[in-house]
């Protein structure tokens, strides 16, 4: 029997961004002019406001709003499921602060709740990075996440943008709150969604998002904070799909004898030029997929700069499961 769709409450954590937090606002009112009186009716947004220097406000643009505003920092997990008690829908919409979504992703919503039952309904990230300007870096996470999504969205919880069942939501204990800045509480919670129902997560074509991607900088120390628990979620538990695991397992091989190869420079530089190359090429066909993507997507010089930035990333998350400390 299908759980009746009383409503959407959607949820947006934000902590010190007013403008992409009134980005991801704006578009999720466009989003409902597509909906009909009734269905407007059946939507509210509660934005959770943790502890920022400035405090948030916002027009509710003809969409009940609510702002819960923390007055000391307690972190997005904290956040979220402070959202979610105060949610009146049965349908829980998590978004993040730096997501906008696509105009026809409410509608999509509802329509496909309607006819389904559903637990965990995933929207798919955009190959397109919703930056304003955006750089190789951006384009190559935008593609990389979009293809990930597509490939692995019924193993894998994403809360950039994603819709859960309030009651189910609850029955796993919601978010932990014992994270550290941005990164890893996915993880965390998936490993709980699969225990309590393998088949919990689902997708619907056309339920679109874009995401603003951050820079290097920023994405090296989001991986470094979230590898320690990767160590515990993923290596731990075995409700991670197994082929995931062994290809990651390759490719992080092959990008540690790239960063070897570069210690050759020293002694033999064109060996270690010519097995870059080598090691290169095989870190390309293995995970020859998403390089075609970044072929079709996008250029041949992103698709060649994608093997320096895997590399990179792999290299970040094996030294933070090795060597890193989890933060509270």
């Amino acid at each position: 029997m299908l759980m009746q769709l009383e409503g959407i409450s959607i949820i947006v954590p934000t902590y010190n961004d007013i403008a992409r937090t009134r980005m991801c606002l704006d578009a999720i009112y466009i989003a409902s002019l597509r909906l009909s009186s009734a269905e407007i009716a059946m939507l509210e947004v509660i934005v959770v406001d943790d502890a920022s220097p400035q405090p948030f406000r916002y027009a509710g643009a003809g969409i009940e709003f609510v702002c819960q505003r923390f007055e000391v920092n307690k972190g997005v997990g904290t956040a979220r499921n402070a959202g979610a008690c105060l949610a009146k829908h049965n349908y829980l919409l998590f978004i993040d602060a730096d997501v906008q979504v696509a105009e026809n992703f409410l509608i999509t919503a509802f329509n496909y709740l309607r006819q389904n039952q559903v637990k965990v309904l995933q929207g798919i990230g955009s190959h397109v990075p919703a930056n304003g300007d955006p750089t190789l870096f951006h384009h190559y996470m935008a593609i990389s996440w979009h293809f990930f999504q597509v490939k692995y969205c019924r193993d894998f919880l994403w809360t950039l943008c994603t819709i859960i069942s309030k009651p189910f939501f609850f029955q796993v204990g919601g978010f932990a709150e014992d994270y550290a800045g941005s990164g890893g509480e996915e993880f965390e919670l998936t490993a709980r969604l699969l225990q309590a129902d393998r088949g919990a997560i689902t997708c619907a074509p056309g339920l679109m998002f874009f995401h603003h991607y951050s820079g290097v900088k920023t994405r090296a120390r989001k991986l470094l904070r979230r590898s320690p628990r990767l160590k515990e979620t993923i290596f731990n538990h075995s409700a991670w799909p197994l082929m995931f695991q062994l290809e990651a397992g390759l490719r992080a091989f092959f990008a540690v004898c790239l960063t070897l190869t570069l210690l050759l420079l020293l002694f033999q530089p064109i060996a270690a030029v010519i097995a870059y190359l080598v090691f290169g090429c095989l870190l390309f066909v293995s995970d020859g997929q998403l390089s075609m993507a970044f072929l079709r997507r996008h250029s041949l010089r992103l698709a060649v700069a994608s093997i320096f930035f895997r590399q990179i990333e792999y290299m970040i998350v094996l030294c933070g499961i090795l060597w890193g400390k989890r933060e509270k």
